[in-house]
């Protein structure tokens, strides 16, 4: 077990003691880091090591930390901050009796110094904050003097070519960072005894554990249907029923205190049935033959592949659109994929407009598709009248589930991957090579940055790329036939 506590396993601990534990192992379980090894998770980390060395232009005549080893690094720093000379620190190493940290940057201010960190993300969040609120404890209880603290964003207004100091925006939290370094100071001792001992803490049911990776083997272990499952929870709500002693759907004795949608949820769980609570049959019945089920799949990186994107926009790739005429019987089945070394936004959508057709109603799962529309239409703005008049024939199955369908199997969320196997149980996609869409964007991302791919093998990933999408158009079929025959079609 790690000597001193990291970021990471210092946050998880504030969530949950026993969640801390298993993040402190030297071997901590697969649910913690679901993406490491895998292609998605190898593309974050090569993206986030990018994104760092270009951060290095925002630093002139920086000093950069080299030492490997944890104690030598802590050294080094300190000899570097010594210099008067020095004015920023890169990858800087400081630590306490129970804490370590390595802060993406420090910059001299005077007497005192800022601490920053480097993020691919766009928007300031309570989790970001609360990483570079950590580095701030440990830097102040090891004897820093601290003036600030910054996070380094990505900036909405880069496009490629720009110079890299384009890349980002700096974001100034010192306040906000303060405050809740020393609420975690307050914590330090505490949570170094909790996750430091033989045995993991014992569990508690609380309001973190609906959304822990470690669930469904800790307090989610033989729970079917475990509260957290209601749909549309409020935190105080959830609070209630726990600290009432609720911990699954059925042990709740009395559903009038539940909104509408959460009492039928729990009929339908305590009936092991589907309920059905709005016209199904009606919102079908909408369905114009023969009708076109689109899925669309976008790939969104920090760095843009292709000139006019933004950081994190996301790039449509890839759709699959197959033709019915009607429920369950297919006529044909189209695929566009992009190439991979051009931006074709413009040869998409005039594809799309031939396979779309003319008439009958375009099946989607959720907005997404419609969105994706509208930034086709805004990007080729030839076409974007065209493309505006797909949208009134758009339906959206979500939509339609939400609205009518009560079903014990949906965990209270609308996610096709709850809902897909609750209505189609056996669907499956274990036989492709891409079995779900993070990997489906990074093996995109990688083949239009090149260099990962053969030649031998790239046609291999783009024949992957495009089976991938065919069976999401091929699961809104069997979906939507699914509907029909709950509706008594």
């Amino acid at each position: 077990m790690p000597y001193r506590l990291t970021r990471q396993v210092f946050l998880n601990a504030v969530a949950c003691p026993r969640l801390g534990w298993f993040s402190r192992l030297d071997n901590p379980p697969h649910e913690l880091d679901p993406e490491q090894g895998s292609l998605a998770g190898r593309y974050l980390l090569q993206e986030a090591r990018d994104v760092h060395a270009r951060a290095r232009v925002l630093f002139p005549n920086a000093s950069t930390v080299t030492r490997q080893a944890y104690e030598a690094a802590c050294w080094q720093t300190q000899d570097l901050m010594d210099h008067p000379s020095t004015h920023t620190i890169l990858e800087a190493a400081f630590g306490t009796s129970t804490c370590r940290a390595r802060p993406d940057a420090v910059v001299r201010l005077g007497d005192d110094w800022r601490v920053c960190e480097i993020k691919t993300a766009l928007n300031r969040t309570r989790a970001l904050v609360d990483d570079l609120a950590f580095s701030w404890m440990v830097l102040d209880q090891a004897g820093v003097n601290l003036g600030g603290a910054s996070l380094i964003l990505l900036s909405r207004d880069y496009r490629p070519g720009m110079l890299d100091e384009a890349l980002f925006t700096t974001v100034d939290v010192s306040r906000e960072a303060a405050s809740r370094a020393a609420e975690f100071g307050e914590l330090v001792v505490q949570v170094d005894e909790m996750t430091r001992g033989d045995e993991p803490p014992q569990p508690a049911l609380t309001a973190h554990c609906g959304a822990c990776p470690l669930f469904r083997s800790c307090t989610g272990k033989g729970l079917e249907h475990p509260v957290f499952d209601l749909p549309h929870l409020t935190p105080a709500r959830l609070r209630s029923l726990l600290d009432s002693g609720v911990t699954t759907i059925e042990s709740i004795a009395d559903a009038s205190l539940l909104t509408p949608r959460q009492s039928l949820a729990w009929h339908s769980v305590l009936k092991n049935e589907v309920i059905l609570t709005g016209d199904l049959r009606g919102d079908l019945d909408v369905v114009a033959w023969p009708a076109r089920y689109l899925d669309f799949e976008t790939v969104a990186t920090a760095i843009p592949l292709f000139p006019d994107l933004a950081p994190l926009e996301p790039f449509p790739f890839v759709y699959s659109v197959r033709t019915c005429d009607q429920p369950g019987r297919m006529r044909s089945h189209k695929v566009f994929l992009s190439p991979h070394n051009r931006d074709a936004s413009e040869d998409m959508a005039e594809r799309l407009l031939q396979d779309a057709g003319q008439e009958g109603s375009i099946i989607v799962y959720s907005p997404r598709e419609a969105r994706v529309i509208r930034w086709l239409a805004e990007r080729i703005p030839g076409l974007a009248g065209h493309l505006r008049a797909l949208l009134p024939r758009v339906v959206e199955l979500e939509r339609i589930v939400r609205r009518d369908v009560c079903h014990p199997g949906f965990r209270g969320t609308m996610s096709l991957q709850a809902i897909l196997p609750a209505l189609v149980p056996g669907f499956s996609y274990i036989d492709l090579e891409i079995e779900e869409s993070t990997t489906e964007a990074a093996t995109f991302a990688y083949l239009a940055r090149g260099g990962y791919y053969s030649e031998e093998r790239a046609p291999l990933a783009r024949r992957d790329l495009a089976a991938y999408c065919a069976r999401d158009t091929l699961a809104l079929v069997r979906m939507h036939e699914a509907l029909h025959t709950l509706a008594g079609g």
